[in-house]
């Protein structure tokens, strides 16, 4: 093989090599997440506590953020942003009001920064947090990214409830408005679940065949505090996930906790349990029918009535009739990484050119 051909060869390879490594230069940056900056925070009840957090290397501007567990009688939840971008965040627990009230009234973000859907998954407490030690985690709860402990110690004078009286909550078990919702998938295909909290702020909503396969378990948080929130399921979509067939209304938050991937789609002629839960307990349930039977269509025309004027006696008759037009989009779908793939093929067919010169 000539010099200058080995050279080709060899520049080709190095930049091939270059290119491998940007594009998995990505996916090892998107395992950094924040971490706490103490393995414990110490306290008193009835003190607001600062809980501060850095950015390992790059990590995502927002993340989870979850205070206690269920077992320690407080679990709360909120998903903080570091709206700045200076790598650091401090979360204020305000422990005179923890546990009693909304969640948002007790979680706060420090400076420029911000927390958003706050929740409380636990019942309301009567009376300001137990004196004791309470998990503080990042990311999923189930899986968390970081952990650290708030301690929080006894304060006598600090023993009284938060003054002024919370807000009232629903009474009752959360609940479907419905016992019976049906999707027509000759229709719209979509169907809206109405789910009331009832005295919670965060419910579990399952949809599961047994004779398909499909089954979707989403936690609902009632972040707009109405009390309620409707889910949407489309029969009719062409989905390649459950994520697609199924959304909640604007104003609420919605975590998917499972699925069943291999079974993304509803299907015409089946009937769906619908369940709803709190603190792992299926509290009631409803049934989602799918049909596919035909909608019945009705045109109109409408026609003004014939005016005539006595000053001319002109007659003037006006018919409107309506019409529909149909307009459709197109959109364009980048695959991630799709155009750096391209550039290693062109690379390596050049290298091959090289070596049969």
């Amino acid at each position: 093989m000539a010099p200058s051909r080995r050279f080709e060869l060899l520049t080709t390879t190095v930049l091939v090599v270059a290119l491998l490594a940007a594009a998995t230069a990505p996916a090892a940056a998107a395992e950094d997440h924040y971490e706490f900056t103490d393995d414990a925070y110490w306290t008193e009840q009835g003190e607001v506590v600062s809980i501060t957090l850095e950015d390992g290397n790059e990590a995502n501007d927002t993340f989870r953020f979850h205070l206690g567990t269920a077992d320690q009688g407080l679990a709360a939840h909120a998903t903080v942003v570091d709206e700045n971008g200076d790598g650091e965040v401090t979360v204020r627990v305000n422990t005179s009001m923890a546990g009693q009230t909304n969640a948002s009234a007790y979680l706060s973000a420090a400076g420029e920064d911000s927390i958003s859907n706050a929740s409380q998954s636990t019942s309301r407490l009567s009376h300001i947090p137990d004196a004791g030690d309470y998990d503080l985690r990042i990311g999923p709860a189930d899986d968390p990214n970081e952990t650290a402990h708030l301690v929080i110690e006894e304060n006598e004078s600090a023993a009284d409830p938060i003054s002024g009286t919370p807000e009232s909550e629903p009474s009752g078990d959360p609940d479907f408005n419905e016992s019976v919702v049906t999707a027509n998938v000759a229709g719209s295909g979509v169907a809206e679940i109405p789910v009331r909290f009832g005295g919670a702020e965060t419910v579990t909503v399952s949809i599961e065949s047994d004779e398909t396969g499909f089954s979707t378990v989403l936690e609902l948080t009632d972040a707009d505090d109405d009390g309620s929130a409707t889910v949407t399921v489309d029969a009719a979509a062409d989905a390649e996930s459950p994520r697609d067939t199924v959304s909640v209304s604007n104003g609420d938050d919605a975590e998917f906790q499972s699925m069943n991937e291999s079974v993304p789609s509803l299907e015409a002629g089946v009937d769906y349990g619908l369940g709803v839960a709190h603190n792992g307990s299926v509290v009631n349930v409803a049934t989602l029918v799918v049909r596919d039977e035909p909608v019945e269509t009705t045109t109109s025309i409408a026609t003004e009535s014939t005016e005539t004027t006595t000053a001319d006696t002109t007659e003037s008759t006006t018919t409107a009739n309506a019409s529909a037009t149909t307009a459709t989009g197109t959109s364009d779908t980048v695959v991630p990484g799709f155009s750096a793939v391209l550039a290693v093929v062109a690379l390596l067919a050049a290298a091959f050119l090289a070596v049969r010169r």
